[in-house]
């Protein structure tokens, strides 16, 4: 069974949270059961997985990545901020996570990876 992690994200905001941009450094895409689909953007107020990553089929090669989300800004209003995310599950060594909402978006639910296993699931909620 591969490694995987997947992070299933409810947006609590009243605009769309765009994908701004994001980084495979290891691994394959892996959302929704599918491979090679990239993370996605969320509506407002919606629930759905907008990540998943795993490794090699088959084998325990770890993976590595990172996406940013940033709020869709209506015509002269201010933009609510960013929510970047990174996690790191290498084959050998500790693993890492981060998740780094910019105000005043913040985002509940979050807790970083432990430092050792390789399948997790992160559910949060960004307002």
């Amino acid at each position: 069974m591969p490694w995987t992690f997947f992070l299933t994200m409810t947006n609590g905001t009243p605009r769309t949270l765009e994908l701004l941009s994001s980084n495979l450094n290891w691994g394959f895409w892996y959302l929704n059961g599918s491979d090679d689909v990239a993370p996605i953007s969320i509506g407002a107020n919606e629930t759905k997985q907008v990540l998943g990553i795993r490794a090699a089929r088959g084998t325990a090669t770890g993976y590595e990545c990172s996406a940013t989300w940033k709020d869709v800004v209506p015509g002269g209003q201010k933009p609510y901020g960013t929510v970047d995310f990174s996690i790191d599950v290498p084959y050998d060594g500790t693993n890492s996570s981060r998740m780094a909402p910019i105000a005043p978006l913040k985002v509940d639910g979050w807790s970083d990876i432990p430092p050792d296993g390789h399948d997790f699931t992160r559910n949060i909620t960004v307002s």
